[in-house]
This record gives structure tokens, C-alpha cells and sequence, in this order.
């Protein structure tokens, strides 16, 4: 039976039992949030036709993927929230 995974436009917001074949393509350095109670991480994950999604782990999550993504390698990645943020972080010029 093949494998059945979604590219990354495929997956909608608020989306619940998905997975995706994904190739962590940056990982960034940890941070500490401007609030100074939380750590956060940014990675740039990508499907196997190159469509490209920023993921932003916090806090406890940060420890326990770090050994677990590793830059270059492929996962398979399955019901993490998925929001759009584009809303939440506008900037002014």
C-alpha cells in the first residue's frame, strides 16, 4: 500500500489528521521572545516539490525535537497545528 501524505499547500488552517513528507531546509538559532517567558525556534521545512512553510516551535518543544530534526533530512510530519500568522506579525515601513 503506497504512503498517503499532502504537499504543503494541500494542508488548510486548523487542519486535523494530515501528514506531509517534509525536508528541513533551515533551522534557525533558538530565541527568547521579546516577553522574556518563552523561547521559540524558527525552521523552514519543505515538501519534496519544493513548496517551502516557516514552522515556529516554542519552549519545551525547542529540547525535544532538537535531536529529532536534523538539517537535510526527511520526515514525515504528522497533525501539528497549522495557523496563519500573517495577520499576527504585520510591520511598518
Amino acid at each position: 500500500m503506497a504512503a498517503f501524505y499532502k504537499l504543503i499547500p494541500q494542508i488548510s488552517t486548523f487542519e486535523k489528521n494530515w501528514t506531509a513528507k517534509i525536508i528541513v531546509a533551515e533551522k534557525l538559532a533558538p530565541k527568547t521572545a521579546r516577553n522574556i517567558v518563552s523561547r521559540y525556534q524558527n525552521l523552514l521545512l519543505m515538501d519534496l516539490e519544493g513548496n517551502k512553510v516557516t514552522v515556529i516551535i516554542y519552549d519545551a518543544n525547542i529540547t525535544a525535537l532538537a535531536d529529532e530534526l536534523t538539517l537535510g533530512k526527511t520526515y514525515m510530519l504528522s497533525n501539528a497545528t497549522v495557523k496563519d500568522n500573517r495577520n499576527e506579525f504585520k510591520g511598518s515601513l
